[in-house]
């Protein structure tokens, strides 16, 4: 079974959201937006579909507008360990900003 580009990306958000609930136990559209450069209402479909695959796994904190891992928390897409996954999302889409200072840096 091949998934075109698109669902692919799809996945890697879902996961990504499982990850960060799993390690910091809340999550925000905000973060979505900084980590994959993405316009807030795409990050705010991503979390719907999110809640939508698994509505057990999150509540909303509207004080602190934050979507928060409830105690029935079960990662649903990731099936390795979070705090890998989340590294190596950071290290794939780190922002061109970064390496420009890292060359700074070495030059």
């Amino acid at each position: 079974m091949t998934i075109t580009q698109k669902e692919a990306f799809d996945l890697v958000l879902m996961k990504f959201i499982d990850a960060h609930l799993d390690l910091y136990g809340f999550i925000q559209t905000k973060t979505i937006c900084e980590q994959f450069h993405m316009h807030r209402t795409r990050a705010s479909k991503a979390m719907t579909e999110y809640r939508n695959a698994k509505p057990s796994n999150t509540r909303y904190n509207v004080n602190d507008k934050r979507h928060e891992k409830s105690y029935t928390f079960e990662k649903e897409f990731l099936k390795t360990s979070s705090l890998e996954f989340l590294n190596s999302v950071e290290v794939v889409f780190e922002t061109e900003t970064s390496n420009l200072q890292g060359k700074s840096q070495n030059e």
